[in-house]
Order: structure tokens, then sequence, then C-alpha cells
């Protein structure tokens, strides 16, 4: 009943199993996996504990109390139960993975996370979730190839899983497999990776008109280019656009609204609609969602060769007044910052302190910084200037994450911008501007796994981490570098 999914009949059952002394230990603990699975955590907890209070040896009682602790943010005892559930003689395929689970956390030990995962997979082979978790875990570790290998092997085995062919994707696009990357990327519609207001949004577009069919010499086609993820993305892939255009005939564009008046600038003649409003669909023959621009223009790695300059700008003189409202002199080198990630998976490990950022850069002589950062950051920049003096500049007029034109204003302004990987990077990069860019170990497919340079942007340099989570030598070799 359990297994089935019938919750009611099964907690109806465990109830009166709860009684018996024999089965007592397994009825509470399976009652709190319930009570796990329907959010009620606080709950879940006092039914698990109960059992491994009874029987306190128990593998699998200990390793699904571990999960419980984990989905309520206690990690160091998620973990400290795992551990000691794998060492018993009674861990199964199920406590291995448990444990995987917990360990792969927050990046708590990818390693450990690996060898678990490999156990669950000797012992139950049929298992294809401990496949696919075991390729992304190999992901998060930075062993690119082997993910891919597990990946492939993870298709083999559940064909058809989008889930798993999106995955795929990524980590061939990560390595630079742009030709078997972008084929799979096209999964990313049916996978449940994909977030869930996303799809809603854009399935009145997709299943307005026809998709892109492919170049062909009919002029007269229209074609609706929709942006689909994050402005960083639709930075990323409006560097397409251009091309693009010029092979298909008319194109109407939406991106994000604050987006709208820069690719109007950088489309002249083409139509430009926020994303969100409705575009008539008499007005287009057939569309494609930006992610989608790749696969036609962008098969391989040489595809990139003498692509990437400056494809955006901001209005006319618009870096010159700004740097001068700012107060800083001809002679004075003027260094915009950006040092966080507002990611809700990754942002935490992209991110660095604004102390740190700064420390790194201040040993020279005639440089200013100037805040690039969005979101609320004054009591950040404060307490860095009373604790050290170092001032950095904000443009009182501007916010940097609702006035993009403002943005891109400050950055031309700039004579070098240093920026960890966000959306600021990426319309750094669009502008051309001399752009330097902080990436943790793992960077995601975006920036490659390898290499100091990006192929999306000619302007844009890139400084990895050596080791997972540490930044001081990233930022040493910016601090030589400026110097």
């Amino acid at each position: 009943m359990h297994r089935a999914g019938n919750l009611t009949a099964a907690v109806d059952r465990y109830r009166e199993l709860v009684v018996d002394e024999k089965y007592e230990p397994t009825a509470r603990h399976f009652l709190g996996l319930i009570e796990s699975q329907l959010g009620n955590l606080t709950r879940a907890e006092d039914l698990v504990c109960q059992s491994v209070c009874l029987v306190p040896a128990d593998a699998l009682f200990l390793s699904n109390l571990g999960l419980i602790y984990e989905r309520s943010a206690r990690l160091s005892r998620a973990l400290k139960l795992c551990g000691r559930a794998v060492v018993l003689h009674d861990a199964s395929a199920e406590v291995y993975f448990n444990g995987a689970v917990v360990f792969s956390c927050y990046g708590s030990d990818y390693s450990a996370a690996t060898r678990l995962y490999q156990k669950a997979i000797a012992l139950a082979p049929e298992q294809t979730t401990s496949y696919l978790n075991l390729a992304s875990c190999l992901m998060a570790d930075g062993h690119i190839l082997p993910a891919i290998k597990s990946f492939a092997r993870t298709e083999s085995l559940r064909p058809g899983d989008a889930d798993v062919t999106f995955s795929s994707a990524l980590a061939s696009l990560t390595m630079g497999d742009f030709e078997g990357g972008w084929c799979r990327y096209e999964s990313r519609w049916a996978a449940t990776q994909l977030h869930v207001q996303l799809l809603a949004a854009t399935k009145k577009i997709r299943a307005g008109r026809p998709p892109f069919s492919g170049f062909a010499p009919d002029r007269r086609r229209r074609i609706l280019v929709w942006a689909e993820q994050g402005v960083g993305d639709e930075v990323m892939f409006g560097g397409l656009l251009g091309e693009f255009r010029g092979l298909c005939g008319q194109m109407l564009l939406q991106v994000d609204r604050r987006l709208v008046g820069l690719f109007e600038r950088a489309l002249p003649g083409v139509r430009v609609y926020e994303r969100g409003q409705t575009v008539p669909t008499e007005l287009y023959d057939e569309q494609i969602p930006m992610g989608s621009l790749g696969k036609w223009l962008r098969p391989s790695r040489e595809s990139f060769a003498g692509k990437g300059g400056r494809y955006l700008q901001a209005q006319a003189g618009m870096g010159r007044r700004l740097r001068e409202e700012l107060g800083v002199c001809a002679a004075e080198k003027l260094i915009g910052l950006s040092w966080r990630s507002a990611s809700a998976e990754t942002g935490a490990a992209r991110s660095v302190t604004l102390k740190e950022l700064v420390g790194a850069l201040q040993g020279v002589r005639g440089v200013r910084f100037l805040n690039l950062q969005y979101g609320e950051v004054s009591e950040e920049i404060a307490a860095l200037g009373k604790e050290s003096g170092v001032q950095v500049l904000s443009h009182p007029g501007i916010d940097n994450r609702e006035d993009l034109e403002g943005l891109a204003g400050l950055i031309e302004g700039c004579d070098l911008v240093v920026s960890v990987g966000n959306a600021t990077a990426h319309l750094s990069g669009a502008l051309g501007q001399r752009t330097w860019v902080l990436l943790p170990y793992v960077a995601g497919w975006r920036w490659l796994h390898e290499g100091e340079r990006c192929p999306w942007y000619q302007s844009v340099r890139l400084y990895r981490q050596a080791q997972r989570g540490r930044w001081d030598s990233v930022l040493a070799k910016i601090g030589r570098e400026l110097t």
C-alpha cells in the first residue's frame, strides 16, 4: 500500500501494527516516512527517532532519520547518522543511497557520495535513480567525462527520460561538445528540472505557431524569437540574434522588459516586445526560443571563432556622463565590482564577499571602485568603508537590478569590470567591456569546464578556482595582474 502510493490505507495499517511489540519499531519508522512525504518533518522526526530508540543499530532507520535531518537543514546531524548507518553490517542499497544523498548535499563530500552510489548500484543495479544521481554527483565534483559516461549508462536504462537527457546535454555542453549537447538540450521542455512557472508562461507561444523549420531561401517568413530563461541567458543567447536575423528573413523579438531598449539599439528595424506581452500570432509564421539558437548557429567550438564581439551598447554618451557624475577624473581607473549571485541553487558557491574582492584589488594607486552589484548591498558597502576606509561608489539614481539601461551605462564608464559569474558578467561581456569573471571550481555549462577565454564574449577573461570553495588563489591572481 505504501509503495503503491495509497498513503491513507498504509497509515491505517501501520497504526494497527504499532501496538504489536514485534512490529512496533518498523511501523513507527514507516509512519514517519509517510509524514516526511507529506511535509510534516517535525512529526516525521519524532516517529523515526522513536524507531531508532527501539532498535538503535538498524541501518535503515538511522539513514532515513538522517534524510529527515537533511530536509530540516541540520546537515551535521544527518551526516553523523548516515555515516553510522553505512558501516553497519546490515547496510543495504537503500542505506547507501540515502547516505549518498546526504553526503552530496550542499557540496558536503562528493567523493564519499560517489563511493556510496557505486555501492548502491552494485547491490541494486536495477535502481536507475542511483546511476542518475551518481552522474549528477560526478558533475558537481568536476569529473565531467565520468559523469557523461554515467549519464549515457542511465540513458540506456531509461530511454526517453527527459530529465536524464537534459542533464546529459548540460554535461556535454560543459565539455564544449556543442554538437552533442544542443540536440539533447531540446529535451528541456519535457524535463521536470525546468521551472513549472516557466513551462506555463511559454506554453502559449510554443503552441501558437510551428517551431522554426530551418534556414530557407524564402525571405518572407516572419520568425518570433522569444526569451525563455533568466536575464543572463537572454544576454548570452542574444549575441546570436544579429546573425540569425541575417539568415531567417523578418524577425520579431521578445525579451525581458529591462532589456528592450538595449536590443532595440542592437537590432534596428526589429520589433521588440516585452516578455509576458502577447504577440499576435498573425504577426509571425514560426517561432523559436532563444535557447535553441545555438543548435542552428553554434554547432561546434570552431563555429564560435571570430564571433562574440560587442553587440550591445548603452545610450550614447551615458558611460562618460555617469563617470563624471560619480566624480571620477580621467586620470583615475574605475573598476566595476559585482560579487554575488542570486541563484538559489548555486549562488553561494559562485559568490565572494565584497571585503575579499576589494582586498585583492586595492593595492594599486589611482584606482576607484564602483558598485555594479544588483540587490541591497548598501550596508555591506558602508561596513567595508567603516572598517577599511575603502570607498565603493554607488550611483544614487540607478537601481542595478531594475535599471539595466543605467547598469549598462555604468559598465561602459568603467575601465575594467570584475564580477562573479552572474547576469552582470554577461551584460559586461555583451557590451564589449574588458571583464574578469571569477568562477567556482565547477562553473556550469555557460562558462565551460576549463580555459581562460569564454567563447561567447571576446572581451571576457575567466579565473577559475583550483580547489572547491577556495577563492584565495583566484583573488591573488587578479591582484597580481592588476598591479
